[in-house]
C-alpha cells in the first residue's frame, strides 16, 4: 500500500500521467483498464448519493419557504422562486 502511496505521490506535478503508466505500468491495456475502473467507480458514487442528493434538494425547496407576516392575523406561506 505504501508503494502504491508513493506512486501517486510521484505523479504530482505531471499535466498528464497517461505517458507514464504507458511506458511503467502496462502499456494501453493498463491504461484502459484504470479508464473503465474510474468511469465505473464515478457512477457507483453518484448512483450512492441519489438518496442524499434527494433530500438536499427538498430542503432547498423548503427553504425557499418564506414566511410572510400576517396582514389578515394568519401567517402566510410564499414560495421563493429562483
Amino acid at each position: 500500500m505504501a508503494e502504491n502511496i508513493n506512486k501517486l505521490l510521484s505523479f504530482i506535478g505531471e499535466a498528464n500521467i497517461a505517458d507514464i503508466i504507458i511506458e511503467d505500468e502496462g502499456g494501453v491495456d493498463k491504461l484502459a483498464m484504470l479508464g473503465r475502473q474510474v468511469v465505473e467507480d464515478y457512477d457507483r458514487d453518484l448512483s450512492s448519493m441519489n438518496e442524499w442528493a434527494d433530500m438536499v434538494e427538498t430542503g432547498q425547496e423548503l427553504a425557499r419557504l418564506l414566511l410572510i407576516p400576517p396582514q389578515s392575523g394568519l401567517p402566510v406561506l410564499f414560495f421563493h422562486r429562483r
